[in-house]
Protein backbone atom coordinates (compact mmCIF):
# COMPACT_ATOMS: atom_id res chain seq x y z
CA UNK A 1 0.00 0.00 0.00
CA UNK A 2 2.84 2.25 0.85
CA UNK A 3 4.81 1.72 -2.83
CA UNK A 4 1.83 2.49 -4.32
CA UNK A 5 0.85 5.30 -2.66
CA UNK A 6 4.44 6.25 -3.14
CA UNK A 7 4.43 5.59 -7.06
CA UNK A 8 0.88 7.71 -6.62
CA UNK A 9 2.37 10.84 -5.47
CA UNK A 10 5.60 10.47 -7.97
CA UNK A 11 2.81 10.58 -10.83
CA UNK A 12 1.11 13.30 -9.27
CA UNK A 13 4.04 15.30 -9.07
CA UNK A 14 5.29 14.78 -12.28
CA UNK A 15 2.07 15.57 -14.00
CA UNK A 16 1.54 19.04 -11.94
CA UNK A 17 5.31 19.99 -12.48
CA UNK A 18 4.64 19.31 -16.64
CA UNK A 19 1.25 21.69 -15.98
CA UNK A 20 3.53 24.55 -14.16
CA UNK A 21 5.86 24.20 -16.73
CA UNK A 22 2.93 24.61 -19.65
CA UNK A 23 1.76 27.99 -17.37
CA UNK A 24 5.23 29.31 -16.94
CA UNK A 25 4.22 33.16 -16.86
CA UNK A 26 7.70 34.87 -16.12
CA UNK A 27 8.27 38.06 -18.37
CA UNK A 28 11.58 37.32 -19.68
CA UNK A 29 14.25 39.26 -20.22
CA UNK A 30 16.38 38.36 -23.52
CA UNK A 31 20.05 39.79 -24.71
CA UNK A 32 20.41 40.62 -27.98
CA UNK A 33 24.12 40.57 -29.59
CA UNK A 34 24.22 42.85 -32.44
CA UNK A 35 26.79 41.63 -35.60
CA UNK A 36 27.58 44.89 -37.94
CA UNK A 37 29.08 43.25 -41.42
CA UNK A 38 31.59 44.33 -43.44
CA UNK A 39 33.54 42.53 -47.07
CA UNK A 40 36.69 41.06 -45.93
CA UNK A 41 38.46 44.13 -46.97
CA UNK A 42 36.42 46.21 -44.70
CA UNK A 43 34.62 47.74 -47.61
CA UNK A 44 30.58 47.32 -48.25
CA UNK A 45 29.85 47.96 -44.47
CA UNK A 46 26.29 47.83 -43.38
CA UNK A 47 24.24 51.10 -43.05
CA UNK A 48 23.09 50.61 -39.24
CA UNK A 49 23.85 52.36 -35.85
CA UNK A 50 23.00 51.50 -32.60
CA UNK A 51 20.60 53.79 -31.85
CA UNK A 52 18.47 52.52 -35.28
CA UNK A 53 19.30 48.77 -33.78
CA UNK A 54 17.31 50.28 -30.26
CA UNK A 55 14.49 51.83 -32.43
CA UNK A 56 13.47 47.78 -33.91
CA UNK A 57 14.03 46.80 -30.74
CA UNK A 58 11.45 49.19 -29.31
CA UNK A 59 8.69 48.22 -31.72
CA UNK A 60 9.82 44.63 -31.35
CA UNK A 61 8.83 45.03 -27.46
CA UNK A 62 5.75 46.44 -27.79
CA UNK A 63 4.92 43.71 -29.83
CA UNK A 64 6.07 41.20 -27.75
CA UNK A 65 4.51 42.42 -24.76
CA UNK A 66 1.33 40.45 -24.57
CA UNK A 67 3.68 37.22 -24.50
CA UNK A 68 5.66 38.50 -21.73
CA UNK A 69 8.95 39.28 -23.51
CA UNK A 70 11.43 41.90 -23.54
CA UNK A 71 14.59 42.15 -25.79
CA UNK A 72 17.65 44.09 -24.68
CA UNK A 73 20.22 45.53 -26.10
CA UNK A 74 23.96 46.86 -24.84
CA UNK A 75 23.70 49.67 -27.18
CA UNK A 76 27.11 47.49 -28.96
CA UNK A 77 27.56 46.51 -32.31
CA UNK A 78 29.80 44.26 -32.84
CA UNK A 79 32.00 44.57 -36.18
CA UNK A 80 32.76 41.54 -38.35
CA UNK A 81 34.16 41.56 -41.57
CA UNK A 82 33.05 38.29 -43.94
CA UNK A 83 32.46 39.10 -47.57
CA UNK A 84 30.29 35.73 -47.40
CA UNK A 85 27.91 36.55 -44.66
CA UNK A 86 27.74 40.09 -45.31
CA UNK A 87 26.18 39.56 -48.73
CA UNK A 88 23.84 36.74 -47.98
CA UNK A 89 20.64 36.26 -49.17
CA UNK A 90 19.53 33.23 -47.91
CA UNK A 91 19.76 29.23 -48.04
CA UNK A 92 20.14 29.41 -51.85
CA UNK A 93 23.82 30.30 -50.83
CA UNK A 94 26.22 27.39 -51.54
CA UNK A 95 28.40 28.20 -48.07
CA UNK A 96 25.07 27.94 -46.01
CA UNK A 97 25.80 25.13 -44.07
CA UNK A 98 29.49 27.03 -43.33
CA UNK A 99 27.59 29.95 -43.03
CA UNK A 100 25.39 28.99 -40.24
CA UNK A 101 28.03 27.19 -38.47
CA UNK A 102 29.55 30.07 -38.32
CA UNK A 103 27.05 31.90 -36.87
CA UNK A 104 25.57 29.26 -34.23
CA UNK A 105 29.02 29.29 -32.91
CA UNK A 106 28.72 32.77 -32.45
CA UNK A 107 25.02 31.99 -30.46
CA UNK A 108 26.49 29.44 -28.57
CA UNK A 109 29.56 31.69 -27.42
CA UNK A 110 27.45 34.50 -26.15
CA UNK A 111 23.89 32.67 -25.30
CA UNK A 112 22.01 35.77 -27.01
CA UNK A 113 19.77 36.01 -30.20
CA UNK A 114 22.68 36.43 -32.31
CA UNK A 115 21.56 39.22 -34.75
CA UNK A 116 23.43 39.86 -38.22
CA UNK A 117 23.41 43.22 -39.82
CA UNK A 118 24.44 42.71 -43.93
CA UNK A 119 24.51 44.74 -46.54
CA UNK A 120 22.82 42.97 -49.49
CA UNK A 121 19.43 42.64 -49.53
CA UNK A 122 16.33 44.82 -48.31
CA UNK A 123 14.78 41.87 -46.21
CA UNK A 124 15.94 39.75 -43.57
CA UNK A 125 15.79 35.99 -42.61
CA UNK A 126 15.56 33.49 -40.04
CA UNK A 127 14.10 30.08 -38.30
CA UNK A 128 14.11 28.47 -35.75
CA UNK A 129 16.15 25.47 -36.64
CA UNK A 130 18.97 27.72 -36.35
CA UNK A 131 20.34 30.11 -33.79
CA UNK A 132 20.59 33.52 -35.41
CA UNK A 133 19.06 36.42 -37.20
CA UNK A 134 19.71 38.40 -40.85
CA UNK A 135 18.28 41.80 -41.05
CA UNK A 136 19.15 44.18 -43.39
CA UNK A 137 20.68 48.37 -43.30
CA UNK A 138 17.86 50.75 -41.30
CA UNK A 139 17.24 52.33 -44.82
CA UNK A 140 16.95 49.64 -46.64
CA UNK A 141 13.82 48.03 -45.91
CA UNK A 142 11.37 51.14 -47.71
CA UNK A 143 8.33 48.79 -47.42
CA UNK A 144 5.59 50.18 -49.91
CA UNK A 145 7.45 53.20 -50.23
CA UNK A 146 7.20 54.85 -47.71
CA UNK A 147 10.08 54.17 -45.71
CA UNK A 148 11.80 52.07 -43.49
CA UNK A 149 9.79 49.17 -42.00
CA UNK A 150 9.67 49.16 -38.15
CA UNK A 151 8.01 45.84 -38.29
CA UNK A 152 10.53 43.63 -39.99
CA UNK A 153 12.53 42.97 -36.48
CA UNK A 154 9.61 41.84 -34.87
CA UNK A 155 8.93 40.07 -37.85
CA UNK A 156 11.56 38.25 -37.86
CA UNK A 157 12.14 37.27 -34.45
CA UNK A 158 8.51 35.79 -34.73
CA UNK A 159 10.52 33.26 -37.35
CA UNK A 160 13.52 32.11 -34.92
CA UNK A 161 11.00 31.83 -32.19
CA UNK A 162 9.01 29.36 -33.76
CA UNK A 163 6.46 30.94 -36.11
CA UNK A 164 5.78 30.65 -39.89
CA UNK A 165 4.20 33.19 -42.13
CA UNK A 166 0.37 33.42 -41.19
CA UNK A 167 -0.07 32.81 -45.17
CA UNK A 168 1.10 30.14 -47.83
CA UNK A 169 0.11 31.45 -51.25
CA UNK A 170 1.40 34.70 -52.20
CA UNK A 171 -0.35 36.50 -55.47
CA UNK A 172 -0.30 39.57 -57.83
CA UNK A 173 -3.92 40.07 -57.74
CA UNK A 174 -7.69 38.87 -56.51
CA UNK A 175 -8.38 36.57 -59.43
CA UNK A 176 -4.75 34.63 -58.91
CA UNK A 177 -5.64 33.91 -56.00
CA UNK A 178 -9.62 32.69 -57.08
CA UNK A 179 -7.79 30.86 -59.59
CA UNK A 180 -5.81 28.91 -56.70
CA UNK A 181 -8.19 28.49 -55.19
CA UNK A 182 -10.08 26.81 -57.93
CA UNK A 183 -7.12 24.60 -58.87
CA UNK A 184 -7.09 23.69 -55.07
CA UNK A 185 -10.68 22.20 -54.97
CA UNK A 186 -11.91 25.41 -53.04
CA UNK A 187 -9.70 23.98 -50.16
CA UNK A 188 -9.15 27.48 -48.08
CA UNK A 189 -6.05 25.71 -45.95
CA UNK A 190 -3.59 26.67 -49.33
CA UNK A 191 -3.72 30.16 -47.65
CA UNK A 192 -2.97 29.24 -44.37
CA UNK A 193 0.60 29.38 -43.86
CA UNK A 194 0.99 28.36 -40.63
CA UNK A 195 -1.89 25.08 -39.97
CA UNK A 196 0.49 22.90 -38.60
CA UNK A 197 1.68 24.99 -35.39
CA UNK A 198 -0.68 27.52 -34.91
CA UNK A 199 -4.87 26.91 -34.62
CA UNK A 200 -6.32 30.35 -34.48
CA UNK A 201 -4.86 32.15 -36.92
CA UNK A 202 -7.05 30.45 -40.08
CA UNK A 203 -6.44 31.49 -43.97
CA UNK A 204 -4.74 34.74 -44.87
CA UNK A 205 -5.16 35.19 -48.74
CA UNK A 206 -2.22 37.76 -49.88
CA UNK A 207 -2.63 39.98 -52.41
CA UNK A 208 0.32 42.05 -54.26
CA UNK A 209 -1.91 44.79 -55.15
CA UNK A 210 -3.72 45.06 -51.96
CA UNK A 211 -0.96 44.79 -49.39
CA UNK A 212 -0.02 48.72 -48.76
CA UNK A 213 -3.64 50.10 -49.00
CA UNK A 214 -4.44 50.14 -44.99
CA UNK A 215 -7.82 51.08 -45.68
CA UNK A 216 -8.66 47.34 -47.07
CA UNK A 217 -9.31 44.79 -44.63
CA UNK A 218 -10.89 41.53 -46.84
CA UNK A 219 -9.44 40.34 -49.88
CA UNK A 220 -12.05 38.59 -52.57
CA UNK A 221 -12.05 35.49 -54.00
CA UNK A 222 -14.29 34.40 -56.32
CA UNK A 223 -17.76 35.48 -55.01
CA UNK A 224 -16.59 35.51 -51.24
CA UNK A 225 -14.91 37.88 -49.03
CA UNK A 226 -12.43 36.89 -46.18
CA UNK A 227 -10.82 38.68 -43.23
CA UNK A 228 -6.96 39.47 -43.87
CA UNK A 229 -4.38 39.49 -41.15
CA UNK A 230 -2.99 42.82 -41.58
CA UNK A 231 -2.59 43.34 -37.77
CA UNK A 232 -0.95 40.35 -37.75
CA UNK A 233 3.21 40.18 -36.89
CA UNK A 234 3.44 36.97 -38.99
CA UNK A 235 2.03 38.41 -41.93
CA UNK A 236 3.40 40.62 -45.18
CA UNK A 237 0.54 43.49 -45.07
CA UNK A 238 1.49 46.60 -43.76
CA UNK A 239 -0.07 48.41 -40.98
CA UNK A 240 0.11 51.67 -39.67
CA UNK A 241 0.14 50.37 -36.18
CA UNK A 242 1.50 47.66 -33.74
CA UNK A 243 0.57 44.09 -34.56
CA UNK A 244 -1.29 41.88 -32.40
CA UNK A 245 0.04 38.09 -32.25
CA UNK A 246 -2.97 35.24 -31.26
CA UNK A 247 -3.22 33.34 -28.02
CA UNK A 248 -2.44 30.11 -30.07
CA UNK A 249 1.01 32.12 -31.53
CA UNK A 250 2.46 33.37 -27.96
CA UNK A 251 1.72 30.03 -26.80
CA UNK A 252 4.21 28.22 -29.49
CA UNK A 253 6.79 31.18 -28.93
CA UNK A 254 6.68 30.45 -25.22
CA UNK A 255 7.15 27.24 -26.06
CA UNK A 256 9.97 27.76 -28.39
CA UNK A 257 11.55 29.99 -26.18
CA UNK A 258 11.76 27.85 -23.02
CA UNK A 259 12.99 25.26 -25.12
CA UNK A 260 16.14 27.68 -26.27
CA UNK A 261 16.46 28.11 -22.83
CA UNK A 262 15.94 24.63 -21.74
CA UNK A 263 18.77 23.99 -24.28
CA UNK A 264 21.00 26.54 -23.20
CA UNK A 265 21.23 28.38 -26.35
CA UNK A 266 19.70 31.58 -24.57
CA UNK A 267 20.53 33.08 -20.99
CA UNK A 268 17.71 35.13 -20.08
CA UNK A 269 16.60 37.17 -16.79
CA UNK A 270 13.38 37.40 -15.55
CA UNK A 271 11.43 40.75 -15.29
CA UNK A 272 9.60 41.45 -11.84
CA UNK A 273 6.30 42.70 -12.46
Amino acid sequence: MARKFGLISLLLIYIFSIKAKGQDNKFYSVPIHALQLSDDDGSNTVPISAEQVQRWIDTANVVYKDARIRFEFDGKLHPMSNTIINNVTGDDNPKWVWLTNELNGIAAREHKIVVVFRSKGGGGFSWWTYDYIVMPGFNKTNLCKTGMDLSLFAHELGHYLGLPHTFEITALTEKALSDSLVKHKNNLSIFDGDKDYVDDTGPDPFVNELQCDTKVSQAKIGKDTYTILRDNPMSYWRHDRAKIFTKGQIKRIRYVLQERISKNILSVGVIEK
